[in-house]
């Protein structure tokens, strides 16, 4: 078996001889194949980039998972294994807002083992956080003996729903959840037939959604915004006053922000009447604890949490874009508005610090996908890749996409009963159909 992370050009496929074969190619190489199978293969092996490296095999030699009781070795398995191991035992890929890990499965794993990878994701957070988990795992088909490993996709999620994590006590309920599972189920819920039965699990995907972290002041630990931010002539900073030069200490920068936008200034006056709305909007969709009570301004305010932007953008008729510029100009996205509104306002965020970005065109000098790490140089080709990015959540419908279902009497049709055209009834009340089978 070749040696995935060598550089030697020998353990690369063979490109086909014959033109006819090589009808499967890679963009990024002139490396063509027979099938979609040794392409996968190729784009694992040689062009998946790994930015945190990999975990090392969870397994010590001789206890692999494809070494049989009597010491043989199932190829098949091993092949399987080893051409998805940079998507198996990928450490993590962490963004402003969802970050994806891995936890290995090995021989003998127990659900305490699972609860301390989960406690080391804990550790890499510095807010609430919300989390799902997903099951990577390899199939094998019951007819041809082949194996295929499944990717464990936002489709195909543990949980109904994310749960909120902001106590490391707060892991028991995703264990709990866990106990309470068929995995054989679960795993089935992915496979294309009833052919192909579950092998072996290979890892469990944690991805976190950082949107219970306030949009307010600067972190205690940071408390001033960093100079590639302040000298940026694309953003007004709007972390001191500009009367009194006395930082400010609330949390209203975002209200601050659209208080420019709207009026060219930054007057108390002005800001403390925008928020005012936000709050009479909170109230009035009984949401008062959010806000920690009716009519609080300044200090006590717990500003505008990352998840509530789609509403904060329906409260005041306005699109927010929000990004965060990174020292190295390379600009990433942080929430993308759905654009239902006449304005747009540019936010750019740092920590929990919005600042507004008075002129988008001088912003950025470059845009990361935050989805598969490609680069841009201009944003509307950003904004277009973001639409059809390959790493973009895809949704798979076992039963196929909608179909015209068929009426009552096609199914008894079926089963060779016919009811004559002139006695069936479609509408009317519930109890027409039944009519019509008993009509003399």
């Amino acid at each position: 078996m070749p040696n995935e992370d060598s550089n030697d050009d020998s353990t690369r496929p063979a490109p086909p001889t014959d033109p006819d074969q090589a009808r499967t190619g890679v963009g990024r190489c002139t490396a063509k194949f027979p099938n979609r199978k040794d392409l996968h293969a190729h784009n694992v092996q040689r062009h998946y980039h790994v930015g945190a490296g990999l975990h090392p095999e969870p397994f010590d030699e001789g206890a692999e998972h494809w070494v049989t009781a009597d010491g043989g070795v199932d190829d098949g398995l091993m092949d399987c294994y080893r051409t998805n191991r940079s998507l198996i035992l990928e450490r993590y890929i962490e963004g402003p807002v969802e970050s994806i890990y891995s936890i290995p499965v090995y021989p003998g794993m127990r659900v305490a083992d699972i609860a301390d990878g989960l406690g080391e994701v804990y550790d890499r957070q510095s807010h609430a956080f919300k989390i799902n988990l997903a099951f990577g795992f390899v199939m094998r088909h019951v007819n041809t003996g082949r194996y295929r490993y499944f990717r464990a996709y936002d489709n195909v999620n543990l949980l109904d729903e994310p749960y909120l994590i902001s106590r490391r006590s707060d892991i028991a309920k995703v264990i709990r959840k866990l106990k309470a599972m068929d995995i054989m189920a679960e795993t089935s819920k992915a496979r294309p037939d009833t052919k192909w039965r579950l092998s072996l699990l290979t890892n469990i995907r944690v991805k976190t959604y950082s949107t219970n972290f306030i949009l307010g002041t600067l972190d205690e630990d940071d408390a001033e915004l960093p100079v590639y931010v302040k000298r940026s002539q694309a953003i007004v900073p709007l972390d001191k006053d500009p009367v009194t030069f006395q930082e400010y200490k609330d949390e209203l920068c975002l209200f601050r922000c659209l208080c420019l936008y709207r009026h060219g200034t930054v007057d108390p006056a002005k800001v403390r009447e925008l928020y005012r709305r936000w709050d009479a909007h909170k109230n009035a969709e009984d949401l008062k604890e959010l806000l920690g009570g009716v009519g609080t301004y300044a200090g006590t305010s717990k500003g505008v949490q990352l998840r509530e932007l789609p509403d904060f953008e329906r409260c005041f008729g306005v699109n927010v874009q929000m990004y965060c510029l990174q020292e190295d100009d390379v600009t990433v996205g942080v929430f993308k508005s759905t654009e239902r509104y006449d304005g747009t306002m540019y936010v750019n965020r740092y920590e929990n610090h919005c600042s507004y970005i008075g002129d988008f065109e001088k912003y950025a000098k470059k845009y990361r996908c935050t989805l598969c790490d490609r680069m841009f140089d201009h944003h509307g080709t950003y904004a277009r890749h973001g639409k059809t990015c390959e790493n973009k959540t895809r949704y798979e419908y076992p039963g196929g996409f909608y179909r015209e279902q068929q009426t009552i009497f096609q199914q008894l049709e079926e089963f060779g009963i016919r009811v004559p055209e002139r006695a069936r009834t479609f509408r009317g009340s519930p109890f027409s159909i039944s009519k019509a089978f008993y009509k003399k």
